[in-house]
């Protein structure tokens, strides 16, 4: 996923959570300074665990990618030498 498409994801998420934060404020459920502190705290956990899923899933498929090249590699050496 680019940067670009992260970061419009992530404002729409900000958004949300402003519109979200309004409505419980106005309930009387919380104030807005703990409002603020929650939105602050939740848009900087939410990249930090998209960076480590994102590493997880790069390095997945990149020993996929890589043991499948190996697999080529065998085959086609196996080929080569039965003819």
């Amino acid at each position: 996923m680019s940067d670009v498409v992260l970061q419009s994801i992530l404002s729409a998420i900000r958004s949300i959570l402003i519109a979200l934060g309004s409505l419980v404020t106005l309930k009387g459920w919380a104030d807005d300074a703990t409002i603020q502190a929650v939105i602050g705290a939740i848009m900087v956990i939410l990249p930090a665990i998209w960076g480590v899923v994102n590493k997880v899933l790069s390095e997945r498929r990149t020993k996929v990618r890589e043991k499948v090249a190996v697999q080529e590699t065998v085959q086609q050496f196996t080929e080569g030498a039965r003819q």
